[in-house]
């Protein structure tokens, strides 16, 4: 997709993650591809023997080797792969999904420990992982940006100090779709009255407040890497892009 009326940042690579925003992974064996859509410069993630891949957001790539240990790959100031541990990641847990969200600077965890399951994000600049979210659903819905994670309907700032409770929310039949600042976008419900459209709707993780973002939505909801959504809006093709107006 080109972007005719956008200007590409002056500098775009590796070593500034928030570029990241705007790169395309594409795995081809032990070797990730990048490329930044908008300036072309390239980038080539070579993954070590005996470590697999994971999951990859923008300039990082997240692998694990044959220990169970996680680590952050990426190419800096002209290293060809520069492998950052993680730390923090709880020993004997067992990772049951990778999930990227409206971030490039963090990637979800949801891990299963002593018959519990948990949610945390690694931060990808120095690899340090943390637990926000502990809970007992196996496979619990989750949305994040870098200020909120949202996960089994519980929320936390990501910069909460150690030991902060999260926020329990109020269960509905709609689905976690994205935050977009302090907002958090429910849509998809399974279940709506006769005659009724599936909208999409925001929730201040601040107030509560609630308001209708679109009132007609036909799936095709999700985060952005740069903090923002993408969402189909009625039955025809355009989309509308939220982006967090209070950055």
């Amino acid at each position: 997709m080109d972007y005719p009326a956008a200007v590409p940042p002056a500098h775009a690579g590796p070593d500034d993650l928030a570029t990241g925003t705007d790169v395309v992974n594409t795995r081809d064996g032990q070797k990730v591809l990048q490329k930044h859509r908008s300036t072309g410069v390239t980038a080539t993630v070579t993954i070590p023997t005996g470590q697999a891949y994971r999951s990859a957001v923008g300039w990082s790539v997240l692998t694990m080797d044959g220990t169970g240990a996680l680590h952050v790959l990426r190419t800096v100031d002209g290293t060809p792969t520069v492998d950052t541990p993680v730390t923090g990641f709880p020993a004997g847990a067992r990772p049951v999904l990778y999930r990227t969200g409206g971030s490039v600077s963090r990637l979800a965890i949801v891990y299963a420990l002593d018959g519990r399951t948990s949610v945390g994000l690694v931060d990808l600049s120095d690899g340090a992982f943390r637990t926000y979210v502990t809970g007992d659903t196996a496979t619990p819905q989750l949305a994040y940006n870098d200020r909120w994670l949202v996960a089994d309907r519980k929320a936390i700032r990501v910069d909460a100090g150690p030991g902060t409770e999260p926020t329990a929310l109020t269960r509905t039949d709609a689905q976690l779709e994205a935050v977009v600042g302090d907002q958090l976008l429910l849509g998809n419900p399974m279940f709506v009255t006769g005659g009724t459209e599936a909208a999409l709707t925001a929730r201040s993780l601040l107030t509560g407040a609630t308001g209708t973002v679109l009132t007609s939505s036909f799936g095709g909801i999700g985060p952005t890497p740069d903090g923002g959504a993408l969402a189909t809006a009625g039955p025809s093709t355009w989309t509308l892009t939220l982006t967090d107006a209070s950055a």
